[in-house]
Formats: C-alpha cells, structure tokens, sequence
C-alpha cells in the first residue's frame, strides 16, 4: 500500500520520510539474521544434515558418487551435496569468485529508548523500515527498544 508523506509521518515522526510502501505483516522484507540461521540449523538437524562450523576446506573434488572435501589439516569428507557458506568471500574456491559481490553492512544501535522517547518517535507497530536511496538503509526496533 502507497503511503504519501502524511500517512509515513503519522507511522515515523521523521521529516526524512517523504513517502513508502506498506507491506502487511508476513510479506516482511526485514528479517534477523540470527533467527534465520537457527531456523536454518533447527532444519538441517530435523533432516540430518550435518554443520560442520569453523571448518575450512583446502579443495572440492567431483566424483561420480558426490563431493570429497579435503580440510586444512588433511581430514576428508565425502557428501552427495554441499553448501558453501562462507559470507561475502571464497578465495579459497577460485571458481565461485566471480559469483560473489561484496556487500558491505554497517550497523549501528542506539541505546534503549525510554516509553517517552518511543512516542516522540512515533513507530508505534515496531515495523522495519528500509530506503531505496543509494546506499542500503534499514532500520528496526530491537526486543529492548533500541534502534538498529
């Protein structure tokens, strides 16, 4: 839903806000990132699918039965699938590098706001906010009332 100026500032009480989009809880574009990694683990466990944490892999070799990965101290493991979640950079795996781009995320967190400086703010449904301007901008409130 199209919000015109009124309508975001009566949401924010910010005069950098001149207009926004609306999306209905459950077609959020904001997640937390901790929260999604361990739903992800608590998948993975219920279909036994082994995490291998903090495990940096040496080579990746095909086979005709699936994957041998080799780790930096020898050890190997063989898999019929493997993701490889390595954040924003695998030089490690020369042939994914042209795959990845850099995306760098600053994040910054106020102290937490008392109940009076919530209303002075507005933000009264704790709905994440994003902008398309051109840097990558979002904000939320925390399970504390801060401000991320």
């Amino acid at each position: 839903m199209f919000l015109d100026r009124e309508a975001v500032r009566d949401e924010v009480h910010s005069p950098l806000w001149q207009a926004g989009l609306y999306q209905p809880p459950g077609r959020d574009v904001i997640l937390d990132p901790a929260k999604l990694v361990r739903g992800l683990a608590r998948v993975c466990d219920e279909r036994g699918i082994t995490i291998h944490e903090h495990t940096p892999i040496r080579a990746v070799e095909r086979r005709a039965s699936g994957l041998r990965l080799t780790s930096e101290d020898g050890a190997t493991l063989a898999a019929d699938h493997v993701v490889v979640a390595t954040s924003a950079y695998s030089g490690w795996l020369r042939r994914l590098e042209s795959q990845f781009v850099p995306f760098y995320d600053y994040v910054l967190v106020s102290e937490p706001m008392t109940p009076e400086q919530r209303a002075a703010i507005g933000w009264q449904r704790r709905q994440g906010m994003s902008d398309a301007n051109n840097q990558f901008h979002y904000f939320r409130l925390t399970a504390d009332n801060r401000i991320l």
